[in-house]
């Protein structure tokens, strides 16, 4: 038989606490995006998604443009985002900066001296293999 005196104690602590939050006007720790977009693949605006390479591809994990990538630093400047990364692949270790120009919550368009990007998002299941299988779960948050 449960000990109702018990439960109640436990609910009735559980609404004091969904009243304090209301109180102080504040939320529990939710994790922040990086920038204002939606997590996944991201395509060059002249690629069609399913002609994707990765030569026009990159994923947004909502901590940082690529998978193996950690953010350094990042600032508001003139309307846009300047981020420095620090990634590593195979045989290259390298710190970037780029401006991201947020211009919806699924199209930026990145910069730095020299160069210019403009990306869209696409749909995982509109890409070709192996990206269309691949279970972003472990680098999406």
């Amino acid at each position: 038989m449960p000990n109702w005196e018990f439960v109640m104690q436990i609910a009735i602590g559980a609404v004091r606490i969904v009243a304090l939050f209301a109180l102080l006007d504040v939320a529990p720790a939710q994790a922040e995006s990086l920038v204002p977009l939606k997590p996944g693949y991201y395509v060059d605006v002249d690629t069609p998604c399913e002609r994707a390479s990765n030569a026009t591809l990159i994923l947004y994990t909502g901590s940082s443009f690529g998978t193996h990538c950690k953010v350094l630093s990042k600032e508001f400047v003139n309307g846009a985002y300047r981020i420095t990364q620090y990634c590593e692949a195979i045989r290259l270790k390298q710190t970037l900066t780029y401006d991201y120009r947020i211009l919806s919550n699924r199209e930026y368009i990145q910069t730095r001296p020299g160069y210019r990007f403009h990306f869209r998002y696409c749909p995982q299941s509109e890409l070709p293999v192996p990206w269309s299988r691949i279970d972003l779960s472990k680098f999406i948050r």
